[in-house]
């Protein structure tokens, strides 16, 4: 169990205990102690159901502490016996196992893991939040270098229509006109604005307001192909000749 808890902590005191310090088996003993509670709760099942072991707690066997330990059988029950006499344990006993209880437990080991937790929390917190910075700053960078190749593309498309217009129509004569052709692409785009162009110069129109005429009947009804006019047949002596 304690292994996932990955530390516990001894007081320098312990060297003044004359129960721990009685032997090197008692001081090995004492420390494996320690090191196999609970450092969180935890559920075991204890005298035929489940139950919650506190931090401090253990549910051992003899033979295991004897087995982990190296310990004979008369050694364990002697060091158990001894240690909660001096009021260091507590041991509540089944016919099967016991779960020892160290005492004062909180006070020498909680309070430094509750320290590391808080501080392991803030560490995180401050990773995470530095991490979504981290990202926001990606997802800016990444959308000013999109709206960078926008805004070369609608140059691209602007220089485009200018030079369809002054080709076909007139050169560009005022700065009204010029934000006029604007407008139109960024509206319509450049296609729907070149046709539009194409459009005039069908009906023999060159100037800006009748493009944008087509324009705003093309919003509002939609585009239309318009047909070229069929020439009308001229009557001659040929057609009243009868066949």
């Amino acid at each position: 169990m304690a292994e996932s808890g990955n530390w516990f902590k001894l007081n320098r005191k312990i060297f003044d205990n004359p129960i721990v310090c009685k032997s090197h088996d008692m001081f090995f003993f004492w420390c494996w102690l320690l090191g196999h509670v609970c450092y969180e709760k935890t559920r075991v099942y204890f005298r035929g159901k489940d139950v919650e072991l506190k931090p401090g707690e253990l549910l051992t066997t003899i033979p295991q502490m004897q087995a982990e330990c190296g310990l004979s059988s008369m050694q364990v029950r002697n060091f158990l016996k001894l240690l909660k006499a001096n009021r260091q344990i507590n041991t509540l006993k089944s016919n099967r196992n016991q779960v020892i209880t160290i005492l004062n437990w909180q006070q020498y080991q909680e309070k430094q893991q509750t320290k590391e937790q808080t501080k392991n929390r803030q560490r995180t917190d401050k990773e995470q939040t530095r991490n979504i910075h981290t990202n926001i700053q990606r997802i800016k960078e990444c959308k000013e270098v999109e709206e960078v190749g926008e805004k070369k593309n609608c140059d691209y498309d602007f220089k485009k229509l200018i030079a369809f217009y002054e080709n076909n129509i007139h050169p560009v004569s005022s700065i009204v006109e010029k934000e006029s052709l604007e407008d139109m692409l960024n509206e319509f785009g450049y296609l729907t604005c070149e046709k539009a162009i194409k459009r005039a110069i069908m009906r023999g129109k060159f100037n800006i307001g009748y493009i944008n005429g087509i324009l705003s009947g093309w919003k509002q009804n939609g585009m239309d192909e318009e047909k070229p006019k069929e020439k009308k047949h001229e009557h001659t002596e040929y057609d009243d000749i009868p066949f």
